[in-house]
């Protein structure tokens, strides 16, 4: 059946990983956890760097949901700094094999 899915979800602490070397210690949480730890790195930079962005026009409310023609992406910061990341695909899975 076509339809809405859960691609990914990931939940990411801004205080750590304040180096390059540890910036994979700021990931909490990632789901698929077969995901690639450079794929993993890629999301979050983003979402980072989209949060970022954001703020930049209205400090206090930074970016809640990002829509792309294949994804919607919703933002939420649990606590202090500590983001959760829904990533919904907008069509069916690829096929399992």
């Amino acid at each position: 059946k076509d339809g809405p899915y859960i691609a990914k979800l990931f939940v990411f602490d801004l205080r750590l990983g304040t180096t390059e070397e540890t910036d994979h210690e700021k990931i909490l949480f990632y789901y698929p956890a077969s995901t690639s730890i450079d794929e993993q790195m890629k999301d979050v930079g983003l979402s980072e760097g989209l949060i970022n962005f954001t703020k930049t026009f209205s400090p206090d409310k930074p970016c809640n949901a990002f829509h792309t023609n294949k994804t919607l992406q919703a933002f939420w910061e649990a606590e202090p700094s500590v983001w959760m990341v829904l990533v919904v695909r907008r069509g069916a899975p690829a096929a399992a094999g």
